[in-house]
């Protein structure tokens, strides 16, 4: 993928954002399913707020992407307050530079099972092989995250969701707040 030009794309539909590229696309474990995290960070909370209103400026600038990127709209004050984990590259003239902005690990740790849960379900009702591959693949990485064993065992992976749901912190409404915000 083209990062340089797609970076260029972006910021002709927001200025300014600043724009960083992860998820496994920039790694060697990309599969030819795997996606594109882009991460549009907004300094000020306003441009922020002005920048999701315009639905019809995103809607525009979504179908003009490919179907793998997935836009995350971001004021900078949630990762100071560090409500997401954010880790790839952007661009400064012409040149690459490593972000990293690591999130809070309990609120990692939900998400994770959250996702793990979303995917171990959309496993169960995939139709297709394609479909079953990507959900098995997506599982298996924030099982992962979740607790930094790798598995392909499904009947493991859910047995341990049952077992971690019960052992995580519950689910707060603050927590669903920032999730809702996603």
């Amino acid at each position: 993928m083209d990062f340089f030009n797609l970076n260029n794309q972006l910021k002709n539909f927001f200025p300014q954002a600043q724009i960083v590229f992860g998820g496994s696309q920039l790694t060697d474990k990309a599969e030819t399913f795997s996606d594109l995290d882009v991460y549009l960070i907004f300094r000020h909370t306003q441009d922020f707020l002005v920048a999701v209103k315009n639905k019809d400026k995103v809607f525009e600038l979504k179908k003009s992407l490919d179907d793998k990127v997935h836009l995350h709209f971001l004021p900078q004050v949630f990762l100071s307050w560090r409500l997401y984990d954010v880790r790839g590259i952007f661009y400064i003239n012409h040149r690459t530079e490593d972000f990293v902005s690591p999130g809070q690990a309990d609120l990692i740790k939900l998400n994770s099972l959250k996702l793990s849960w979303k995917n171990l379900i959309l496993l169960k009702l995939a139709k297709s092989e394609e479909d079953r591959i990507k959900y098995s693949h997506d599982l298996q990485k924030n099982f992962y995250w979740l607790t930094n064993q790798e598995t392909d065992d499904m009947n493991f992976i859910a047995d341990s969701l049952i077992e971690l749901s019960g052992q995580l912190k519950t689910f707060l409404w603050r927590d669903w707040f920032f999730y809702c915000l996603r």
